[in-house]
Parts: structure tokens; C-alpha cells; sequence
């Protein structure tokens, strides 16, 4: 399975939503993906990052619309909220009990409201965080991933590994002293990644304050619950009021 042109492209340019200059950044391992299949979705998604991305990142809610997925940003009449997203919600958690927002953290309505208006939004007057991937290319999970990626040329796998040390690269570089950077899905292969963009070594679980900045790198938030976030943020929030 050859490289297309599109999937290069999202490799290359397409690195998740928001805005560098955010105070709060959360980096996962790849975009996730729908039902419609790997071909049709690369190329609905190349043509949604062609047209919206501005210097790797786009707008949340204007790519979700320009991909045809509405569920995230639309409010159901039968509950009157948005649906939460399955990863998201647990990084709003994070956000709402570092930042102390006890109402946000009781109420599921609020932290809706925050997906459906301000979750990886380019608007400066409503975007602080900065939600993206290592990877550009977007799976199912990392198992069928990693299968793909295994029929596909010598020559391919190895473009693909530079590209992903060239995001690396370009993620430590625009990040502008964020309060914190929450870095999931902790493996032997993303170590070295999370290591390079904190500029330090990082503990599993272990929050680490670097200059004006706070490191997390933990598990996929799909592993556990609401509680360990909360916990989590909790100490994030320790560690950024520390005094070095």
C-alpha cells in the first residue's frame, strides 16, 4: 500500500485544531476515524485541511462541519447538549479541574457547552487550547494503524518516520509557554517523543513543570475514568503553582 498524495499531504500539514499560542495543549497519537472508510475519509479529510488549516491547525468545529460530522457541535433536542465526544470529554475534565472550575466539574451541561463552543476553536476570543497528534493520518485504532502501515513499502515506512520527527520538531517549536501540555497514549515508541517536546525525560502519570510549563504524559483517556482526570488535573495544577 503506497503513499498517496493525500495521505502525505495530511501527513505533512494536518495536525489537529486550535491554536499554537493556547495556554492549554493536549497531544494524542493519531486522529481517530468514522464508518465511512480509510479511503473515502483521507480524502474528505485532505480536502477539509486543503481548504480550512492555517499553519497545521484548523478550527474544531469548521472542520467537523466541512467533514460532514455534526454530532460534536450540534445540540440534541432530547437532552439539549451536545454529545460528548469519547476522548474529549475526558480532556475537558483535565482543563476544568486544573483551572478549578468546580461548577464545570459537576455539571455535564457545562462541559458540553464547552465542546459544542470552545474546544479547539481558532477564535482568540474563544480558543485556549491546542488539540492535536503526532500522526496525520487518521485510524481507528492503533492496532489497524499499525497493520496498514505495515503493507506499505519499505520506502514509505521510513518517509513516514521522518515526517513524524519533522511534527515533533515542529510541535516543540510553536508551542508558546503553555501552562500545561497533557501528552497521551504513553508507550515505549512515544517516550522519545514526549521526551523531545517537553525537553526533559517524563514520568507515566507523573506531572513535571518545566520554565512556566507543565508536562503530563499518561494513558489514553478511554482507560480509565473521570476520577483519575480529575486527580490528575488536580496535580497538574499543584505542580504549576510550585515555586521553583
Amino acid at each position: 500500500m503506497a503513499l498517496s498524495a493525500e495521505e502525505q499531504y495530511l501527513a505533512e500539514s494536518c495536525y489537529g485544531y486550535g491554536r499554537w499560542d493556547a495556554d492549554y495543549y493536549f497531544i494524542g497519537q493519531e486522529q481517530g476515524m468514522g464508518n465511512d472508510g480509510y479511503e473515502k475519509e483521507t480524502k474528505t479529510r485532505h480536502e477539509a485541511c486543503v481548504e480550512l488549516q492555517d499553519e497545521g491547525l484548523c478550527d474544531c468545529y469548521k472542520f467537523h462541519k466541512e467533514i460532514g460530522v455534526n454530532c460534536w457541535h450540534e445540540v440534541i433536542s432530547r437532552t439539549g447538549r451536545v454529545k460528548p465526544q469519547g476522548t474529549w470529554k475526558y480532556l475537558i475534565v483535565i482543563l476544568m479541574a486544573f483551572k478549578r472550575d468546580q461548577d464545570a466539574l459537576s455539571n455535564l451541561d457545562c462541559r458540553a457547552k464547552y465542546q459544542e463552543t470552545r474546544f479547539g476553536m481558532a477564535d482568540p476570543k474563544l480558543g485556549e487550547t491546542c488539540v492535536i497528534e503526532l500522526a496525520g493520518l487518521s485510524s481507528k485504532d492503533l492496532k489497524s494503524s499499525r497493520e496498514r502501515n505495515n503493507k506499505r513499502p519499505d520506502e514509505d515506512q521510513e518517509l513516514l518516520r521522518e515526517i513524524l520527527a519533522r511534527r515533533v520538531k515542529k510541535i516543540s517549536a510553536k508551542k508558546q509557554n503553555p501552562k500545561f501540555v497533557v501528552m497521551y497514549g504513553f508507550s515505549e515508541e512515544n517516550k522519545k517523543y514526549w521526551a523531545t517536546i517537553a525537553g526533559t525525560d517524563v514520568r507515566f502519570g507523573v506531572p513535571k513543570k518545566v520554565g512556566h510549563t507543565v508536562f503530563l504524559a499518561d494513558r489514553h483517556p478511554l482507560y480509565t475514568g473521570y476520577d483519575y482526570w480529575i486527580q490528575m488535573g488536580e496535580n497538574m495544577r499543584t505542580e504549576f503553582e510550585r515555586n521553583d
